[in-house]
């Protein structure tokens, strides 16, 4: 199972085949992924949201909690947000 570019990921809490949710471990770890909801054995997480949860879901499927490190975001402008030109420089 790949997260890609996915903005959320549901997956199950059961039984799974051996290393199928080795990448939604990873990324709720790190708190790429925050769980969002939880109901039964299924769990909707979802691309940057609070990671306030993911130790609780964690702990569920026997994996250690790791603490949450930073996640590099690329920055993008929205087309047209940046000027074509270059800025006139600023004078002191």
């Amino acid at each position: 199972m790949g997260l890609y570019d996915a903005e959320y990921a549901l997956f199950q809490l059961g039984p799974t085949a051996p290393g199928e949710l080795d990448q939604v471990v990873s990324a709720l770890q790190r708190g790429e992924f925050g769980v969002i909801d939880n109901q039964g054995q299924f769990v909707l997480a979802r691309r940057g949201a609070s990671a306030a949860q993911n130790v609780e879901v964690l702990t569920k499927m026997g994996y250690p909690p790791r603490p949450a490190q930073p996640v590099k975001q690329e920055l993008v402008a929205p087309k047209g947000a940046i000027p074509e030109k270059p800025l006139p420089k600023r004078k002191p």
